[in-house]
């Protein structure tokens, strides 16, 4: 059996974790000491030392990520901003709507009090007719008494027939 069979994987966490270290690090070129350059006194190019000053490209959420974890306060200021923003635009729209509620409660109230108004109108013109009805019955009920006592007067004092005859008599006297 090979030692292949026995060998694990690593984890995907475990390879973006050692590509983000990899990223940290700038280019270093490697030396093979396998291969035997012949000594020179010329100086040419130094190749044992970085000289690029290009960093490793990084993955785009890792550089997002990097971005966050430098200014995360920054980041809070502009969340919190934004829910502010929201609050007092919602809050406004919730003001308006009560205030076109309030206006057309206040436009119903007032006709309201018309219609009331115009009730309490009718309801005195009413009462002024009932009390002209009421005086009009009683006086009609005065006729009509003083026209039983005057007849229950005739009756006792006509002693013959002749002298019950219909005499002429105004029903109702004249209303003013």
């Amino acid at each position: 059996m090979s030692n292949r069979a026995l060998h694990v994987g690593k984890t995907p966490e475990s390879k973006r974790n050692y590509a983000r270290y990899l990223d940290t690090l700038d280019y270093e070129p490697t030396i093979n000491e396998r291969f035997n350059f012949k000594q020179t006194s010329q100086t040419g190019e130094e190749l044992a030392k970085d000289t690029s000053t290009k960093k490793r490209p990084k993955n785009v959420s890792d550089q997002i990520k990097d971005h966050i974890s430098e200014n995360w306060i920054g980041w809070i200021f502009v969340v919190v901003g934004c829910v502010l923003v929201y609050l007092l635009y919602d809050s406004k729209v919730a003001v308006i709507k009560i205030d076109t509620q309030i206006s057309a409660q206040g436009t119903q109230i007032q006709e309201l009090k018309k219609a009331d108004d115009e009730s309490r109108k009718l309801d005195q013109e009413q009462s002024i007719k009932i009390a002209e009805t009421t005086m009009q019955i009683s006086t009609i009920q005065k006729t009509i008494d003083e026209l039983r006592t005057d007849l229950k007067d005739m009756f006792k004092n006509s002693t013959k027939m002749e002298d019950l005859k219909p005499q002429k008599i105004d029903p109702l006297p004249k209303q003013p």
